[in-house]
């Protein structure tokens, strides 16, 4: 006898399921890469949509555990749990159930009730399906729920990405990097659900706050929608269309934002990005957003709503080099020299590009020994020959990470400190009086955040070398055939 989990590699005409459970069949493997062999951790909430997708799946012989999150947000919310506890255990299905105080949780994450549920009920589905080694996590979004989506994505005015809605296959990176989700009912419509759960006699729970217009998404379904089909009331296929339409051209988009953010990308850890500003902002206009929206996503994945408008101040900021614009749920953007940096705000810029003291401090050079900076960067210092000087090449002497230095004596103690207010210097070139330090790093364009904590070389009350800048012309080497004191500044290992 043929076994229900055997028939997912036939012919659907094969056997006798309804339109939906074929429409749920095919979607699967048509449009989410559904392995049948690898079990599937099913979101299941308790209501009609949840109830008919779990039918479909068992009826198709799918491998499926069932998760449900319980957020306590309502009066029956215990009794939806226990509806699903015992509906696993009639249909013979494994399950895991779990509940938390959102609203408790909303208030330490400083976030909405909508959001702290969402983030929530992902978390535990995510958390699940990884100890429970599953493909995927199914969810029940119908074509409904598309609309309003999309709808409200409209509204809020997020973009290309947001109107093209959810995907049938899809990653929510906020959650899980490599992880799935799949969504074989958003081709369906509530309606059609309905009618599949009196059909199959399926009993579901009801949840009451959906008729409340308190949440914006029950006030867009409740109110808005139905106005707005007294003007188009084919308003769902026409959204659905457009929206897989845009799914289209956002996978090219995606592939060439892609290529663009790798090409930028200079370094990338788990709480910033660091990117070439010149490389981006030689990328179009549309590509510099997608780019720029990419680089935030993987820093801050719950990032959800980034407004056009604070979009163009973020790509006006970064044009004009503006050091530092905060940003939308607590990220910010700096610009550092010829580096475009995206954190956390109220982080530091990461100066590692530039020479810096560990801290605020003048300390006493040893003639014999490195002396180690911060972020890997070493100062050096050797005498040569003047012999061995004049045989070396103009670059390495012009190179701004050398100092070649005379009018000291080679064994001089030197002290190397932070800047003071005040300081002053005449640099090489400047053969008659001298220059504002301050003066002297807004005219190498070195940003405000690395100044206070540049190494400066120092004998006595002058500087000898602003490092990795320029030395003082006092101290150039001269034409005496004395030995030349050479400083140099080690960069940090990539």
């Amino acid at each position: 006898m043929q076994t229900e989990s055997s028939r997912t590699g036939q012919c659907l005409e094969c056997y006798n399921f309804s339109m939906l459970t074929k429409i749920i069949l095919e979607t699967l493997q048509t449009k989410c890469d559904w392995d049948p062999k690898s079990p599937l951790l099913v979101g299941v909430s308790g209501g009609a949509d949840s109830i008919a997708l779990l039918h479909a799946l068992k009826r198709i012989g799918a491998n499926v555990f069932v998760g449900h999150f319980n957020h306590l947000l309502r009066a029956t919310a215990t009794r939806d749990a226990e509806f699903v506890k015992a509906l696993c255990r009639q249909w013979e299905l494994p399950f895991a159930i779990a509940e938390v105080e959102v609203s408790e949780l909303a208030k330490a994450w400083g976030s909405g009730i909508e959001e702290a549920a969402r983030r929530a009920r992902y978390g535990f589905l995510f958390a699940l399906a990884r100890a429970r080694n599953v493909q995927a996590v199914v969810t029940a979004h119908h074509a409904d729920d598309q609309v309003e989506t999309v709808l409200m994505h409209f509204l809020r005015g997020s973009g290309l990405d947001g109107l093209a809605g959810m995907p049938f296959r899809g990653v929510l990176r906020s959650f899980d990097e490599h992880l799935p989700i799949l969504r074989p009912l958003l081709g369906v419509r509530k309606a059609e659900i309905l009618s599949y759960c009196v059909e199959q006699g399926l009993d579901y729970m009801e949840d009451e706050t959906n008729q409340q217009n308190d949440a914006f998404r029950n006030r867009l379904r409740n109110q808005l929608f139905p106005l707005l089909e007294t003007y188009n009331p084919n308003l769902t296929g026409t959204l659905l269309r457009n929206a897989q339409a845009l799914q289209a051209d956002q996978t090219l988009l995606q592939n060439l934002e892609q290529l663009a953010f790798d090409d930028c990308l200079e370094s990338l850890r788990s709480d910033a990005a660091q990117l070439n500003r010149a490389k981006f902002l030689n990328l179009e206009k549309p590509l510099q957003a997608r780019v720029l929206r990419h680089a935030l996503k993987l820093i801050a994945p719950d990032l959800r709503d980034f407004s056009y408008d604070l979009l163009q101040s973020a790509l006006e900021a970064i044009e004009t080099g503006q050091t530092y614009l905060p940003l939308s749920d607590g990220m910010g953007l700096w610009c550092i020299g010829d580096q475009l940096q995206i954190m956390p705000a109220g982080h530091g810029p990461i100066l590692t590009t530039f020479p810096q003291l560990t801290s605020d401090f003048a300390e006493t050079w040893e003639a014999q020994k490195p002396m180690k900076l911060a972020d890997g960067w070493v100062l050096h210092r050797e005498v040569i020959e003047r012999a061995r000087y004049d045989s070396l090449s103009d670059a390495l002497k012009q190179d701004p990470l050398h100092a070649w230095l005379s009018e000291l004596d080679p064994d001089q103690a030197l002290v190397v400190r932070s800047p003071s207010k005040g300081d002053r210097f005449a640099p090489l070139g400047m053969s008659a009086g001298r220059q504002k330090l301050s003066d002297f790093f807004i005219n190498e364009k070195i940003p405000q955040p690395a100044r206070p904590r540049w190494p400066l070389v120092t004998e006595g009350d002058s500087i000898v070398w602003v490092v990795g800048l320029r030395v003082g012309h006092a101290f150039r080497v001269n034409d005496d055939a004395a030995p030349v004191l050479h400083l140099w500044v080690e960069r940090p290992a990539n």
